[in-house]
């Protein structure tokens, strides 16, 4: 299945996606 993803990339995924706020 070339759709499966790992957790570890999925949680990076998360990460990144809450890291879209500037940090100042």
């Amino acid at each position: 299945n070339p759709f499966k993803i790992t957790r570890e990339e999925e949680l990076i995924k998360i990460v990144k996606d809450e890291i879209t706020i500037p940090s100042y």
